[in-house]
């Protein structure tokens, strides 16, 4: 008797699901019929992805897990931005001056034509780690605006290349570059101009007008320039100085952060980041010339709570993987970094509900081979569909 009632539940339960999502379906044709096609497209959507959300369990409250990407490896510089690339790409120079008065100098990938119809463009503003260039993220850069993000690369000549090219003592220098710019004061400083002149270059022609969305700004970069994208996201300054938050971020990509403080202060320290997030390192992460370990990098990821994250480790990936070494060649994780990354942006800046689900269910949209992504979620609802991912407009 007892499992005969079971039995019913069970069978009762399966009934109500199916009548439930056939109930959607046709109100979503029904929608779609009266000229609504957007909305019943993205309700038609949500039904699909109901078992598999469900399975997921990401609906229900922060699910953690530790997911392969599926193995496919090698993929080719026209694999990495994939068939979601539907734009050319142009580079241009750019220079201004800031509010405060300071000159700034940047590199800008952007799609060569409007945004499709009814939409705008996204933009991310990327800082480049100690001892790199703008010039060796050309592949992000290219990555990201071929799906509709502008890409605007800092140039930091305080603590670029040139700090040890052509140095007797490289490593030296390089070190005492970093003992005078390790909190990335500047970084954020350099970023938060960079949205300024988004914001007053948005009446103007050029690839920063009117055609981007400045509810879609992302902030991100490498080394101290990942520091400096999580400083404007909302982390304590490691210096204890006056705080650099800015709300106009409305996403963060940091790959290879350094980290500042113990584990059990990373609640505190990171408590104020919103925005969606997400990390990138490798397994032998370990700083070159700071003190941060591979092991203690996760440590953003791990410490805010208050929206969705992930995490990709670079299966063997070193410090120098993310731009160009010197010695040897990082061709791999190059198109492992540029298609995670331009997924998460499609995503979360670009509110591309394909990808979204995939990222929320499977970890990434792209077969990738040498990395593995864990992920926290927030709750999802129906209602998150439209603004998952985006600041408040202004």
């Amino acid at each position: 008797m007892k499992r005969t009632f079971l039995d019913f539940k069970r069978s009762f339960g399966v009934v109500l699901c199916l009548t439930f999502l056939c109930f959607l379906t046709a109100f979503s044709s029904n929608v779609g019929a009266q000229g609504d096609r957007e909305f019943g497209r993205r309700v038609a959507r949500v039904v699909q992805s109901v078992p598999n959300v469900l399975a997921n369990q990401s609906s229900r409250s922060l699910n953690e897990a530790a997911v392969p990407f599926p193995s496919g490896g090698g993929l080719s510089s026209e694999v990495v931005v994939g068939s979601r690339s539907i734009y050319r790409v142009g580079v241009q120079n750019i220079s201004w001056r800031s509010h405060e008065g300071r000159n700034y100098r940047a590199i800008v990938y952007h799609p060569t034509t409007p945004p499709v119809a009814g939409s705008k463009f996204g933009v991310v503003i990327y800082s480049h780690g100690l001892g790199a260039s703008p010039e060796e993220f050309g592949y992000l850069g290219r990555a990201w605006a071929s799906r509709g993000v502008v890409t605007l690369t800092l140039h930091h000549p305080e603590t670029d290349e040139s700090v040890w090219r052509g140095k007797a003592r490289p490593m030296a220098a390089l070190k005492e570059a970093y003992r005078k710019y390790w909190p990335s004061r500047d970084r954020a400083k350099a970023i938060r101009a960079a949205i300024d002149y988004i914001y007053d270059s948005h009446y103007s022609p050029g690839p920063l007008g009117s055609d981007v969305d400045l509810g879609r700004i992302a902030v991100a970069g490498n080394d101290l320039g990942a520091l400096g994208a999580l400083l404007v996201a909302g982390q304590l300054p490691p210096d204890n100085g006056p705080s650099l938050r800015d709300d106009r971020v409305a996403a963060v990509l940091a790959l290879s952060p350094p980290v500042f403080c113990e584990e059990r202060q990373g609640a505190r320290v990171y408590s104020g980041i919103s925005a969606p997030l997400m990390v990138v390192t490798g397994t032998k992460d370990d700083g070159i010339v700071g003190s941060t370990k591979a092991y203690q990098r996760r440590l953003p990821y791990d410490s805010v709570r208050k929206s969705d994250r992930y995490l990709v480790v670079l299966n063997g990936g070193d410090h120098r993987v993310y731009g160009r070494r010197v010695i040897g060649s990082d061709t791999s994780y190059h198109e492992t970094i540029a298609a995670a990354t331009a997924d998460y942006l499609s995503a979360y800046l670009l509110s591309d509900y394909d990808v979204l689900m995939a990222l929320r269910q499977y970890g990434s949209a792209t077969s990738l081979g040498n990395a593995s992504v864990e992920k926290a979620l927030t709750p999802f609802s129906f209602g998150d569909i439209e603004t998952v991912g985006m600041a408040p407009r202004r």
